[in-house]
């Protein structure tokens, strides 16, 4: 999804939504299961509790922590691309006259028309945020990914006892 532009077509977004719902409910039995793998059966209902509000708070935290970043680079881009918009720029200025060419008071669609250019760099700004998270969300789940391998093996007795059954 880092790849999409505001033109993007329907069909684009559901194919990558389908494949994100897919790989959450492939991953949430196996995170249970190594988060429960060793607390004592005594002691699982203490844990369901804790690991429930620990995945709901650290989502809440997350949301909110990439909601601010999403606006935070929103704004750095909107600066970026307002600071190559200045009035005297040839674009800029064929824009507006483009903009405002239609029929009625040159004032109002002189106004009209900077307020469609505002609005087209706001729309670019938070584009290219949320291309960001993407990516940099992308990034934290590869280097992420390796630390499967330093997880522990459950202890041999265990496994004899889930062998038995």
């Amino acid at each position: 999804m880092s790849s999409l532009n505001l033109d993007v077509a329907e069909m684009n977004l559901i194919l990558p939504r389908i494949v994100q719902v897919l790989g959450l409910g492939l991953i949430t039995v196996p995170v249970s299961t190594i988060v429960f793998r060793f607390i004592p059966k005594t002691e699982s209902s203490q844990a369901a509790g804790l690991y429930a509000l620990v995945r709901n708070e650290g989502g809440s935290l997350g949301i909110a922590l990439v909601s601010t970043m999403l606006q935070r680079r929103a704004q750095v881009f909107q600066t970026v691309l307002g600071q190559n918009m200045t009035a005297s720029s040839g674009a800029m200025q064929h824009a507006v006259k483009q903009l405002s060419a239609v029929p009625g008071n040159a004032t109002d669609n002189h106004y009209f028309a900077l307020a469609q250019l505002y609005q087209a760099m706001q729309r670019q700004a938070l584009l290219q945020s949320y291309m960001d998270q993407f990516k940099l969300l992308c990034g934290v789940m590869v280097c992420m990914l390796p630390l499967v391998f330093f997880l522990k093996r459950p202890p041999a007795q265990k496994r004899i006892e889930l062998e038995a059954h």
